[in-house]
């Protein structure tokens, strides 16, 4: 018989030492009853600890005996008053790229960007031998875009599939979001298996920090506007009759106030009844519920997570109307956009952030210590005359710069941004501090100061173009610039763009894979978790339409020509090389003159105020939408410094004529587009263009203390 030798040793259970129960060794276990988790004290957390008023005194205190020791001797340098290299009292002391721009830009600098191809900008092998005395590997050139073209790749499908899994997990536990040391602890590794080439994981950290950027922004920007939607909707159903501007009123006043935990106040221009009243505090108590804490931009950026759960409350009403709706219900609100309460992942090709470490890696370069170092290492492998730079003396710090480059770029593997810092404008720095907390008007200016110190534009927004602008203050000679509607949508490229992206959607197959998608603007994990099965068969085709072969076609290309223009076509008849007919014509051909503008002097934009707010009116037959637009922007440039915006009342601007100040213009059916004619000198007008020369002339009339034109008042 065969023998078969059976342990009979027990296997070993772990016994804890702190609480002596079985199943764990300690009290690190977080099921150990004895377990603390980790607080604002624990390494990895951005909350500085509590501390008592004992422990800051103590701290000052010993920080200031280790300042106020000048016997203290460097451990690099050797001298006394200083303790290291990092002190700025340091002969060896290497400055940040902080100190840099702080030495030679002011502390007020700004940060901007310039856009090239990869091909125009990268060095060839002959070229960085000849800019560098140093040995370098002749296939470090050849290899960086092969490299970018990598690290794009892995950013792409690892961001996509962390911000789906990111938005699930959202949906799954909308109602309890949990803590993020709880998280950590109960998952320590969420494994994603992909061999990543050295210097990756540097683009990937970049990439994940700025998702993560996306996600807290979505929901401190738009949470406001999202909840201020849905009270005006259900305000709007509870009081058909109530007009839409005193919902807006009531719901941003009052609601919202009430929802967030603030000091909910009744508008005194609005005449409310008690049951009124009553019956809009029973319509908001619902969704007042959802928000156990007052809502601040300080408490919305420290746990956006908390309100997860009334965004979710917001989008299953939402929901429940879009499934109560028939086709050919007649309702008397349209149904109420769906929105998602997480960024979405995004198929298109990735930009990186290429740091000096991710730069080291690509070409096995020993990493740089210094500003001035590490310039040199991007110098040797970029080529700047491009962007202006003829020569590496030109973006060394010297005390005079105007712009330094940050030593970071950000590319695709087809076009470059190099990250550049500048000085603000000097010129708007006394009167910036004035327009920070009140919007200007027209009587705040004198008219010797206004021809002293500002650059004048009047414009007059309309449909039929963006803007018509009459530039200077001299009555009889200015410049006249205008932007059409359709060269607006022509330099967004979006009619064209869209028109191409189409036409490539019906040759490579993905318009019915894009079609059958199942929405993922929902807040049932279920129907969510039918749209991740869908995506993750399909990603792949959808990642090759979106990818770098489209980004090569349609970026580069129109990148070269600093705008989206559509390429012209050859004339075949026309394939002489002499000099013709044709090129005389052309040469003798009206061109309008440069546009001339005095650097030194603060563009002050005086803004008509006849379209602001009308962009949902819409005509019939012009498009609508850009007005706005185009007045936030000018807006948003105000706030930074750039120029000063003015409001003025249109009034009657369009209808008078800036030479004889009557009322007397009527539209001439001979002329095209929107010309009229005076009956009185018989001038023919371009109605835009005599809109904004009367523009000129109210604001000259105001400057010079005469107030507005009585041609132009209201009566």
């Amino acid at each position: 018989m065969r023998m078969m030798y059976i342990p009979t040793t027990k296997s070993i259970v772990p016994t804890c030492v702190d609480c002596g129960l079985v199943g764990h060794y300690n009290k690190n276990y977080y099921k150990c009853s004895k377990y603390n988790p980790d607080t604002a004290d624990s390494e990895g957390t951005s909350c500085k600890r509590n501390q008592s008023f004992e422990m800051k005194q103590e701290k000052k205190e010993t920080k200031q005996q280790k300042t106020n020791n000048t016997n203290v001797v460097c451990s690099n340098c050797k001298e006394v008053g200083h303790s290291s290299s990092r002190s700025p009292l340091c002969k060896n002391h290497l400055s940040s790229k902080l100190e840099v721009f702080n030495n030679n830009l002011d502390k007020a600098h700004q940060s901007f960007t310039r856009k090239i191809s990869f091909r125009s900008c990268i060095r060839n092998n002959e070229s960085i031998i000849a800019t560098t005395l140093s040995s370098v590997n002749p296939q470090s050139a050849a290899t960086i875009k092969s490299r970018i073209i990598s690290a794009c790749e892995d950013v792409r499908q690892l961001i996509f599939r962390a911000q789906i899994f990111v938005n699930y997990y959202i949906l799954m536990h909308k109602d309890d979001i949990t803590p993020d040391y709880t998280f950590r602890i109960k998952y320590p590794a969420i494994i994603y298996k992909i061999n990543l080439a050295a210097g990756n994981s540097q683009c990937i950290s970049e990439a994940c920090t700025l998702v993560a950027t996306s996600y807290l922004n979505n929901m401190v920007e738009l949470f406001e506007a999202k909840v201020l939607r849905y009270i005006r909707y259900i305000l709007q159903n509870a009081f058909m009759t109530m007009s839409p501007d005193h919902v807006a009123k009531i719901a941003k006043e009052f609601c919202y106030q009430m929802v967030c935990q603030e000091n909910p106040v009744w508008s005194k221009s609005i005449q409310l009844s008690e049951g009124e009243q009553s019956r809009i505090k029973e319509v908001c108590m619902p969704l007042s519920t959802h928000i156990d804490v007052q809502v601040t931009l300080k408490s919305l950026s420290a746990s956006p997570g908390k309100f997860v759960r009334s965004l979710a409350y917001i989008l299953s009403e939402y929901e429940g109307e879009h499934l109560a709706h028939n086709p050919y219900d007649v309702r008397r609100l349209p149904l109420p956009r769906l929105f998602t309460i997480s960024p979405s992942p995004s198929f298109r090709w990735k930009f990186v952030t290429i740091s000096i470490n991710s730069l080291c890696c690509f070409t096995k370069e020993k990493l740089p210590r210094g500003y001035n170092a590490q310039l040199d290492l991007f110098y040797k492998y970029f080529d700047f005359k491009g962007l202006g730079f003829e020569s590496i003396d030109d973006l060394r710090p010297n005390g005079l710069n105007n712009v330094l480059f940050s030593n970071t770029i950000k590319s695709d593997g087809f076009t470059v941004d190099f990250l550049f810092e500048k000085r603000k404008a000097t010129a708007l720095k006394e009167v910036k501090k004035d327009i920070e907390n009140h919007d200007l008007v027209l009587e705040d200016f004198e008219y010797e100061e206004v021809e002293r110190i500002y650059q004048l534009v009047f414009i007059d927004p309309g449909r039929k173009a963006v803007y018509t602008a009459a530039i200077g203050l001299d009555i009889s000679n200015h410049q006249i610039r205008q932007c059409s509607t359709k060269e607006y949508y022509n330099l967004t490229g979006s009619t064209k763009y869209s028109s191409r992206l189409q036409k490539l959607k019906d040759s490579k197959g993905p318009p019915s894979i894009e079609t059958n998608i199942p929405t993922q603007k929902t807040c049932i994990s279920i129907l969510y978790d039918r749209f991740i099965q869908y995506i993750i068969i399909h990603k792949d085709k959808l990642f090759a339409f979106y990818g770098r072969q489209r980004a090569l076609e349609i970026m580069v290309n129109m990148l070269l020509n600093g705008d989206k223009k559509a390429k012209k076509k050859i004339n075949d008849n026309d394939v002489s090389g002499t000099v013709g007919t044709h090129d005389i014509t052309k040469s003798n051909k009206w061109k309008p003159s440069k546009f001339e503008y005095d650097k030194s002097k603060v563009p002050l934009i005086v803004f008509g105020t006849g379209m602001v707010g009308k962009d949902s009116v819409k005509l019939r037959g012009l498009r609508h939408g850009v007005t706005c637009m185009f007045y936030r922007t000018l807006k948003k440039r105000e706030k930074e410094g750039e120029l000063l915006v003015v409001p003025i009342d249109e009034f009657k601007t369009p209808r008078i004529c800036n030479i004889c100040k009557t009322d007397t213009l009527y539209k001439a059916s001979h002329a095209r587009g929107f010309g009229v004619v005076c009956k009185t000198c018989k001038t023919l007008w371009q109605r835009d263009v005599n809109a904004c020369k009367n523009m000129m002339s109210i604001a000259s009339s105001i400057w010079n203390q005469d107030g507005r034109p009585t041609a132009f008042k209201r009566i």
